[in-house]
């Protein structure tokens, strides 16, 4: 893939010209940052539309897809990014998304039904009427742990 493939992106060609004097204006107005703390993206209801497009680019949801959108949300003077879930698992699908994502400076965060970064699909089983309610405890708590200890390798 090209680097100036992304509407808007330039090519060191274009955007590194020498000079040998540089002039900055008197009346230049600065914008502070931010004013939340947290402030970024939702990638919701994906498929087909961003799946779709990630497969085409990228052969499907992985480090390199997360690469542009992190550099999208720090674009936009953001720092937070509810991944893509549907089908998806941000920790577990490449072991790269959480590696980036901290290199980056992205917070994740995840949405009501896929609570710590769990895909809905790693629950699943466990909402089964068949799994007795102390055994689905214990695994919900082993699911749970299983990502604290990964967050923290």
């Amino acid at each position: 893939m090209k680097n100036n493939e992304f509407k808007g992106d330039k090519t060191e060609k274009e955007v590194a010209k020498k000079k040998k004097e540089i002039f900055i204006k008197t009346n230049i107005v600065l914008v502070d940052s931010p004013k939340v703390k947290y402030r970024g993206i939702f990638i919701n209801d994906e498929a087909p539309a961003f799946s779709g497009w990630t497969k085409e680019k990228f052969g499907g949801v992985n480090h390199q897809v997360y690469e542009k959108v992190f550099e999208l949300i720090l674009r936009l003077k953001g720092n937070y990014l509810w991944p893509a879930m549907w089908g998806n698992a941000f920790n577990d699908d490449d072991t790269l998304n959480p590696v980036l994502a901290n290199k980056w400076g992205i917070v994740m965060g995840t949405s009501h039904h896929e609570p710590m970064l769990r895909a809905q699909q790693e629950w699943r089983g466990l909402r089964s009427p068949v799994c007795a309610r102390r055994r689905r405890r214990r695994s919900e708590q082993q699911l749970a742990r299983g990502r604290v200890v990964a967050a923290h390798a």
